[in-house]
């Protein structure tokens, strides 16, 4: 809750989810190597398809964001961490896999460089911080890579579980606060199985609006704050429907100023027809919604496969000490 306004100095809700996830092994060896998984897109049929892929930025994604959370990774290592001179000398093979849907909205791009980073600081026998490694994270895309994006997918896969978080200028740790996922009211996350967009390019023009003092994007980002803050007292108090109507203010208030694919229109037009309230999880391809008591999840599953989408009740991250994964 709360996005896209987390890139713009607004507040944010989220939450990780046990379903998917991004891994980066780093093994000791004599030299220093990446290697390309053969899933990113680096194989192809043929030129058409290769050009298709080229086009929609889907290519060489992941060995970019690795190189850029490398060139980020001493950062670490100079805000206080040991192990600065050995970082120079480590001889690694690095292997990387995801299960996360790519370019649907749900934060591959930024867990395969938190990934990173953490695998790196565990071969150097590093403790990071969760608040510098968010922030590092968030550099490697913004400065090194030059993509437009806010640090709420960063922080709560730095953090874990599920964070509350204020961003207004300048951030600070001071300000992001673990929330009991027991909270939250039976979520489900639906899919495109065929469209990928890179997020980036989605925000790159409210960017600009947003740097050039565009009142309409300030005043959005300000009714945007104000409905986590509703949705954080809808929580507290166990109103699963205050905080779907959270949700629904959440989607209106973004078509404002973001562009909305018909493709997820359709996906929120169809949890509203099951009574579920739903909005974008991310810049597009991907939605998030509250399973309505009324509704059947096995009949909600069966709209959205029949739609074309992918269908998911997920796995939640448990509180902390609970030991176990939830799903709602």
């Amino acid at each position: 809750m709360g996005n896209p306004g987390d890139g713009y100095e607004g507040k944010a809700l989220a939450t990780l989810l046990y379903d998917f996830s991004a891994e980066v092994d780093v093994v000791p060896a004599a030299d220093f190597r990446i290697h390309p998984n053969p899933e990113d897109g680096l194989q192809f049929a043929n030129l058409d398809h290769a050009l298709r892929g080229f086009q929609g930025g889907g290519c060489e994604d992941a060995l970019r964001l690795l190189r850029a959370a490398l060139c980020r990774f001493p950062d670490l290592l100079a805000s206080g961490a040991d192990g600065l001179a050995s970082w120079s000398d480590l001889g690694a093979h690095i292997r990387y896999r995801t299960h996360i849907p790519r370019q649907v909205g749900l934060s591959g791009s930024s867990a395969l460089i938190i990934a990173t980073l953490r695998a790196l600081a565990m071969a150097l026998g590093v403790k990071v911080d969760p608040y510098l490694l968010a922030e590092a994270a968030l550099a490697a895309e913004t400065e090194d890579l030059g993509v437009a994006a806010g640090p709420m997918d960063r922080i709560v896969q730095a953090y874990g579980g599920t964070v509350l978080m204020d961003l207004a200028a300048p951030r600070s740790a001071s300000r992001i606060h673990s929330v009991d996922t027991r909270m939250l009211p039976p979520l489900f996350v639906a899919w495109s199985s065929t469209r990928t967009k890179n997020s980036g390019l989605l925000h790159g023009p409210l960017r600009a609006r947003w740097l050039q003092g565009d009142p309409e994007v300030t005043e959005v980002v300000d009714q945007l704050r104000a409905v986590v803050d509703d949705g954080m007292a809808a929580l507290s108090t166990g109103d699963s429907e205050a905080f779907g109507r959270c949700m629904e203010r959440n989607f209106e208030l973004r078509g404002r100023i973001f562009p909305i694919h018909a493709e997820d229109r359709a996906m929120v037009a169809l949890a509203h027809r099951h009574g579920c309230a739903a909005k974008l999880a991310g810049s597009g391809g991907a939605i998030v919604g509250i399973v309505a008591p009324e509704a059947d999840g096995a009949s909600l599953e069966t709209a959205f496969s029949a739609g074309g989408f992918r269908f998911l009740r997920p796995l939640l991250n448990p509180p902390a000490g609970d030991g176990t994964a939830r799903r709602p």
